[in-house]
């Protein structure tokens, strides 16, 4: 009898112990399988990051060169007013910001420097 629960009782260790071993295997898979998602999760996460900077980016460059070139506009025709052509208006930019109200006045003011003329 005592040789039965040995012998039982060596069983069911290992029983146990392989019970232990899958139980480990299974967390192991599964904690691989967390990480490897985190991991495509911040891939996809920089690649959406990187996506949105530049169309940002892009939108910002074509508003910014609007104003920039309006300006470049008026301080060629302000150089050719300092000498003496009074003939030329600089292109009004559409919309109501400080930019177009700036070159709208600058436009009338030529208007009434070439009445008084």
């Amino acid at each position: 009898m005592k040789k039965v629960f040995q012998s039982l009782r060596m069983k069911m260790l290992c029983m146990i112990a392989a019970m232990v071993a899958i139980t480990s295997t299974v967390i192991e898979v599964t904690n691989y399988y967390l990480i490897v998602k985190q991991e495509q999760a911040a891939s996809i996460t920089l690649v959406i990051t990187f996506l949105f900077v530049s169309f940002t980016t892009t939108v910002f460059y074509f508003i910014i060169r609007r104003y920039i070139i309006a300006v470049e506009n008026l301080s060629k025709t302000m150089k050719g007013i300092s000498n003496g052509d009074l003939s030329v208006d600089v292109v009004p930019l559409k919309g109501k910001n400080e930019i177009s109200t700036l070159i709208s006045s600058f436009n009338e003011m030529m208007t009434h420097m070439r009445m008084l003329r």
